[in-house]
């Protein structure tokens, strides 16, 4: 089964000495299945928040996720927000980004019902750029090579939002062991190597 979350996971396992075995469940049953000891982690894109942080504790992060800047492939001139003022950016409708981008003064901003629309317009160069949320950005322009559209990889967002592995509370052992495995697997690149393998950028947790 590919996904750079499934990758990482055999990696902690190999550092870890153990055997790793894969418990698939829905979204909304990942912490309790946790919590329910059918699996001893979650390691599954899972933000670290305060909510979650009441019922479950999570290791150190082992990567940030946030948006992205999107532009066609001959545009070397885009690399932050500030560049994005006065161009045509595509925007979610809905999202976090479209309140973000018109605080800071940047656009037009043209609002679109979905992603994929948006990467359709900016290849076809309806649109100067988008600011899309990175991982699902970045899955889309890996299933389709054909379209003429990169990402940003020198923009890094102020707000990020950092993934750790979610783990049952008071187990302080394993706690400690992951963590130990996630500052080894940072330190040589090998998180930001599996995520560049399928086009996503690694933003260092905060």
């Amino acid at each position: 089964m590919p996904g750079f979350e499934v990758e990482i996971a055999r990696a902690l396992a190999a550092k870890l000495g153990v055997e790793l075995k894969q418990v698939w469940v829905s979204w909304d049953g990942l912490i309790p299945a946790l919590t329910g000891e059918r699996c001893d982690a979650i390691i599954n894109g899972m933000f670290i928040t305060p909510e979650r942080l009441k019922v479950i504790d999570f290791s150190v992060p082992y990567y940030g996720s946030g948006e992205t800047i999107l532009v066609r492939k001959d545009n070397n001139a885009i690399k932050s927000l500030d560049d994005l003022k006065g161009k045509r950016i595509g925007v979610l409708a809905g999202s976090v980004t479209v309140n973000e981008l018109e605080k800071k003064g940047i656009g037009e901003l043209v609002v679109y019902p979905d992603q994929n629309t948006i990467i359709i317009e900016l290849n076809n160069s309806r649109i100067d750029a988008t600011y899309l949320e990175a991982p699902s950005a970045a899955w889309a322009l890996q299933k389709d090579p054909s379209l003429n559209i990169k990402l940003v990889k020198e923009y890094i967002p102020d707000e990020r939002f950092d993934a750790g592995v979610g783990l049952r509370k008071g187990d302080a052992e394993l706690k400690a062991k992951i963590d130990a495995a996630i500052a080894e697997l940072i330190k040589e690149g090998k998180v930001a190597e599996i995520l560049d393998h399928y086009g996503v950028p690694f933003f260092p947790p905060k």
